[in-house]
């Protein structure tokens, strides 16, 4: 992944080589970022053994809740929308300067969740942008988009962390 992040970094650099880069270009590589240059001892995997972790581990999640609740994911998960994708990346950015020089990412399990949760809004923020980006180029109905809205009505799942684009 770092090497494709790097590309892609350069690519946008070269782009704007004549000009200076445009807000969102500024954005979109500072999200990027927060998929690369960790210092973990198994960088590509660490998301599995934080969930191997939550998951398998006695006392280390789900006993945790009632006792001591020492991850704060139910928290995290349940915050307000971010009103801002700068918002998401600025949180990420910082869980991902406080692991600096980590090794071993279930020694900060707090700062690795605030990570991936930044990460995963990121991807999805990314994933609905190109889908409404294509749908609107190509001039074709957005059903996906409206069909995974009602879907997460109806199961009263929170459609996103980001506040949501309009349709």
């Amino acid at each position: 992944m770092n090497n494709e992040i790097s590309s892609t970094e350069r690519w946008v650099k070269n782009l704007s080589a004549s000009r200076k880069a445009t807000s969102e270009e500024e954005l979109a590589l500072r999200a990027l970022r927060l998929f690369n240059g960790f210092t973990f001892d198994d960088p590509l995997i660490w998301p599995s053994r934080l969930r191997n972790a939550i998951n398998y581990r006695p006392g280390y999640s789900y006993r945790s809740v009632l006792n001591h609740n020492f991850l704060k994911i139910r928290s995290k998960a349940s915050r307000p929308a971010y009103m801002t994708l700068d918002e998401v990346i600025s949180e990420g950015e910082a869980a991902k300067t406080s692991l600096r020089g980590v090794r071993d990412i279930l020694d900060f399990p707090n700062e690795a969740v605030s990570l991936l949760i930044a990460q995963s809004i990121i991807v999805e923020n990314f994933t609905e942008n190109a889908l409404l980006n294509i749908c609107a180029i190509r001039d074709l109905d957005c059903s996906a988009r409206r069909m995974r809205v009602k879907y997460n009505r109806l199961m009263l799942v929170k459609d996103s962390m980001l506040k949501p684009l309009p349709l």
